[in-house]
C-alpha cells in the first residue's frame, strides 16, 4: 500500500526551505530526516482530516500513506521511535490504512527496541484485548518496562494494576509508589487515585507507606488546587463568550 510512494516526487508537496532541506537529508538516508518527514505528513493528514469536510478527508488519505511510508523508511534505518509511529498509523481506526495486525507488529518491534511509548501501547493492547487475546500479565510486563523508563501514563496504569490486583498480585504499597512516581512526572489524575486509596482508615499503617503520607497529602492538595484553578479559568472563559 505504501511502497507506491517510493517513486513519488515529494518535492512537489512544498517549496518551503525547511521542507526542502529535510527532504534532501531524507533522500540520502538520514533516519532523523525520514522521521521528520513522517511527522510532517502526519500533521498535514490530521489537520485536514479533523476539518469535518468529508471530501477533504478522502483527499487527506494520501498524506496518511506518505507518513506511513516515511516512518517505515526511518524504522528501516534504525530510528526506534519511527517503529512506534508506524504502529500508531496502522492503529488509526478512522483511516483506510487501518490494520490492527500491522499495528501490533510495529508496536512490538519498537517495544523490544526499548521505546517506552510503544511499550505502553503494547501494554494497553494486552490489557484490553484489542486485536490480541487479553492477557493482563503481559500488560503488566510492558507497563513496568515503560514505567521504569519514566513514561507517566504507564506509571498510572501500572499503579492501577497493583491497586486492583489485575495481572499481578495486589500490592497497595507498590500502587502508591507508582502513583507518586506518576504524579511527580506530571500525570494529571494520579493524585485522585492516591486520594481514593487513603480514604480507607489507617490505610498507610496497614500497607506500610506512612513515610509517604506527607508527600501524598501535598500531592493531593496540589491536585485539588490545580483542578479548582482550571474550573475557575474555564468558567471565566465561558462567561466571556456569552
Amino acid at each position: 500500500m505504501d511502497e507506491k510512494y517510493a517513486s513519488y516526487d515529494f518535492s512537489r508537496d512544498s517549496y518551503d526551505k525547511d521542507f526542502r532541506e529535510m527532504l534532501d537529508r531524507a533522500a540520502v538516508g538520514d533516519a532523523d530526516a525520514m522521521y521528520e518527514m513522517g511527522n510532517y505528513y502526519d500533521q498535514v493528514y490530521y489537520t485536514i482530516a479533523s476539518s469535518g469536510d468529508d471530501e477533504a478527508y478522502e483527499k487527506a488519505e494520501i498524506f496518511h500513506s506518505k507518513a506511513v511510508y516515511w516512518f517505515i523508511k526511518a524504522a528501516e534505518h534504525g530510528h526506534i521511535y519511527a517503529h512506534c509511529c508506524v504502529g500508531h498509523m496502522y492503529d488509526d481506526v478512522y483511516s483506510v490504512a487501518n490494520d490492527f495486525k500491522q499495528a501490533e507488529h510495529w508496536y512490538r518491534k519498537a517495544a523490544e527496541l526499548g521505546c517506552d511509548e510503544a511499550q505502553f501501547w503494547l501494554g494497553t493492547i494486552y490489557q484490553k484485548g484489542r486485536f490480541v487475546e487479553k492477557n493482563k500479565e503481559i500488560a503488566v510486563y510492558w507497563f513496568a518496562k515503560a514505567a521504569e523508563q519514566g513514561h507517566r501514563l504507564a506509571r498510572v496504569y501500572l499503579g492501577d494494576c497493583y491497586h486492583k490486583g489485575e495481572g499481578v498480585k495486589q500490592d497497595i504499597k507498590k500502587a502508591v509508589h507508582w502513583f507518586i512516581e506518576a504524579e511527580e512526572n506530571h500525570a494529571f489524575d494520579a493524585w485522585e487515585k492516591l486520594e481514593e486509596i487513603i480514604k480507607e482508615p489507617d490505610t498507610a499503617e496497614k500497607y506500610g507507606f506512612t513515610a509517604d503520607m506527607d508527600k501524598i497529602n501535598t500531592i493531593i492538595q496540589r491536585g485539588i488546587k490545580d483542578r479548582d484553578d482550571y474550573i475557575k479559568k474555564f468558567e471565566k472563559q465561558r462567561k466571556k463568550k456569552r
